[in-house]
């Protein structure tokens, strides 16, 4: 659906880029919920406004599958530290126990740093199982739909960690009316 780039500043110095992303969908399964957004946004500047694509792709149930391509060496405290601050809010003792604890085990299954170029595939299906592929090695993650919900609100939600990616990972959504 889209490609983005997740940078980071620190202080008066020029962004640091860390990151790529293509975010894809299982383009059958979000196929057929399609014409119910497409109607209601005919153009695609309609389906852009209003947050409509990103709550489209957060709440639709068809698989999603993000690609990270690291691109300078990151490490697996960075990458802990940014989904820590991806996901805070059910990180918390307010969140419920199971979505607090199974937020934990998709936290535990990064278990590597990171070296330019390496990529790291994040995969939840359309009934909330969660999967990861680091080097090649898929790890089985929790199954729970509010977690892979939560997950995919760390880029697309209104308050995710970068709005420049918010934009840019839906931006052919338009795609699937072919």
């Amino acid at each position: 659906l889209g490609v983005g780039l997740r940078s980071r500043q620190t202080g008066k110095e020029p962004k640091v880029p860390l990151y790529t992303m293509g975010l894809y969908v299982d383009h059958l399964g979000a196929k057929i919920p399609f014409p119910a957004l497409y109607g209601k946004a005919p153009t695609r500047a309609m389906m852009m406004a209003e947050s409509r694509a990103q709550n489209f792709v957060l709440w639709g149930r068809f698989a999603k599958l993000g690609v990270l391509r690291f691109i300078a060496p990151f490490t697996k405290a960075d990458l802990e530290a940014e989904l820590r601050s991806g996901l805070a809010d059910v990180l918390t003792d307010k969140a419920p126990e199971e979505l607090r604890r199974d937020a934990e085990k998709f936290l535990a299954l990064f278990s590597q740093d990171f070296k330019t170029g390496d990529e790291l595939r994040i995969h939840t299906d359309e009934t909330g199982r969660i999967e990861v592929q680091l080097a090649g090695v898929k790890k089985p993650g929790p199954h729970n739909p509010k977690l892979a919900r939560h997950i995919w609100e760390m880029w697309l939600g209104s308050h995710g960690l970068s709005k420049d990616m918010r934009q840019s990972l839906v931006d052919k959504l338009d795609s699937l009316k072919k």
